[in-house]
């Protein structure tokens, strides 16, 4: 599994913002493209050791077995909260530590990371229409960060990518499962029919809009750069 650098630049930037008040942390999130629950982890994190809590941290870092063990039984013994725990171990997503504690209290083995399991070759498990309307939603709202939706929920990339392309393209609709099904669904009322028709029409106007947002800060970055180079000559 490849991994994303911080941009620790950027993150003082967005911290200082969240702290005069110009922007919330869930805007702030989405532009970093992580978690509302990763930033006010790193606006602790800040808060606590300054600009040194980032340095040398990478997302998607790889954990031994025994350290992720030893987070999980120090949460269980009640000495720290799990937000305690990330930021003291540097846990870089809150959803990692839950997932350890799951399996540790059902007695599944917790196993050292082992890259040919990352997110492009985990097994698909089943998911119900309403946790695909769940991702789905993260993913849109996370400017289509396939990898973060992807490690936040426990499903494969690809999954992940499929039902977001099915949403684009025929809305709640697409993402019924039909397997196995052979006989074909009953008509739609005349109202049914409208409705679906609107809630497609808001989609593809969201995504519109969303790419727009998307365009528009990718030309604001090149314009940056472009002047931080004049200033240097």
């Amino acid at each position: 599994m490849s991994k994303r650098k911080i941009d620790v630049k950027a993150i003082k930037l967005a911290i200082e913002q969240h702290s005069a008040g110009l922007e919330s942390g869930a805007m702030l999130a989405q532009k970093l493209g992580v978690s509302k629950t990763t930033f006010s982890y790193w606006l602790r994190g800040y808060a606590k050791y300054g600009i040194e809590y980032f340095s040398n941290k990478e997302t998607n870092s790889s954990y031994t077995k025994e350290f992720k063990i030893n987070a999980v039984k120090e949460y269980l013994s009640g000495i720290s909260t799990q937000p305690e725990i990330c930021l003291k171990y540097g846990i870089s997503t809150h959803s990692l530590l839950k997932r350890w504690i799951t399996r540790y209290n059902d007695g599944k083995e917790i196993k050292d990371y082992d890259p040919k399991q990352g997110l492009y070759l985990m097994k698909s498990r089943k998911v119900l229409k309403a946790e695909k309307l769940e991702i789905v939603d993260f993913c849109i709202k996370s400017r289509y960060n396939y990898k973060l939706t992807a490690e936040n929920f426990t499903v494969p990339y690809s999954q992940v990518y499929q039902w977001v392309q099915k949403h684009k393209k025929d809305g709640c609709a697409g993402l019924d499962d039909r397997r196995g099904r052979h006989k074909a669904a009953p008509p739609l009322s005349e109202l049914e029919q409208l409705r679906n028709e609107l809630e497609l029409t808001r989609r593809k106007l969201e995504y519109a809009r969303i790419e727009n947002e998307i365009l528009k800060k990718k030309e604001e970055i090149e314009l940056r750069q472009i002047f931080q180079r004049q200033d240097k000559r």
